[in-house]
């Protein structure tokens, strides 16, 4: 015991907490002790709202540790994203829990298929063929119409999931690319935090998006059920495989007109040859002898 008596609260070090156990924010029970800023909101989820981890997700690349809904994943500093990856991102969401709702449904209306079944099939067994009828009429046909309807809502579902999914980054990649953070494949997968593999097929999309958006008034790309806007052509460099491919492209075309043109050209002189040849032929059998 020592002697100067009980130890003053104020006398106690930071790190103690009433039992002596450490209770301060630096012990780590602080979650939000990594951020040196103030929350952004490219920090919060868009679908719970929530601060935390952003996880690796095989379907949906990453997800939110809290609610497990899609989000992106380590954005570089000051980009935040803009509404069409949002909507896009929450348009994957609302197709996500439509595939759990609607897989639940199928699953229950499958048990419940089964066990009337094999109760009409009891009946049946039994001889009570009436009743084996009413049972298989008034509530298997019903089970077997909500199997059928759930699994069919279902793959309708998941298969919104990942067009979804590629809509965002493509519209986060826009984002990137109006902010003057797109202007390479290496400069887009730092800006993304993405792989260089993804950041080159983003940057594809933007190149075909800027190719496309000069050929028309109201230039837009849609991916799935998201439509997204042109980025400015100024910030993607000139891509020299699309000249390529333009100019391979064209090339191909001229070709082609120019072989039908000459075909064109050998049938009709073949025709005439055979014209002539008729006309002459005809002259010789039908003049004076």
């Amino acid at each position: 015991m020592s002697s100067g008596g009980p130890e003053k609260p104020s006398e106690r070090k930071p790190s103690e907490g009433a039992g002596g156990t450490g209770s301060s924010l630096r012990d780590g029970i602080d979650p939000y002790e990594h951020l040196h800023e103030s929350a952004s909101a490219a920090d919060r989820c868009p679908h719970c709202g929530g601060i935390g981890r952003v996880v690796t997700d095989d379907e949906l690349r990453y997800v939110c540790s809290l609610c497990g809904g899609p989000r992106f994943g380590a954005l570089a500093p000051g980009l935040v994203p803009p509404e069409p990856a949002e909507r896009a991102l929450r348009d994957a969401q609302k197709a996500r829990k439509a595939r759990a709702g609607w897989t639940a449904v199928a699953a229950a209306s499958g048990v419940g298929t089964a066990f009337i079944g094999l109760t009409a099939a009891v009946f049946l067994a039994a001889g009570a063929i009436t009743a084996a009828l009413v049972v298989g009429a008034v509530f298997l046909v019903p089970f077997v119409i909500a199997f059928l309807l759930g699994w069919s809502k279902r793959a309708a579902a998941a298969a919104k999931i990942t067009p979804a999914i590629d809509a965002a980054w493509a519209a986060l990649a826009a984002g990137a690319a109006h902010a003057g953070r797109a202007h390479s494949p290496a400069e887009l997968a730092k800006a993304l935090g993405v792989g260089e593999t993804q950041a080159e097929q983003l940057h594809t999309v933007l190149a075909v998006d800027a190719a496309l958006g000069a050929r028309t008034d109201n230039p837009r790309v849609r991916i799935g059920d998201t439509e997204i806007g042109e980025p400015p052509r100024s910030v993607l460099a000139p891509d020299p495989r699309f000249d390529a491919l333009e100019a391979k492209a064209r090339a191909a075309d001229e070709a082609a007109r120019a072989e039908a043109e000459q075909g064109e050209e050998e049938a009709a002189r073949d025709t005439l040859a055979r014209a002539k040849t008729i006309i002459a032929g005809g002259d010789g059998s039908g003049g004076p002898a």
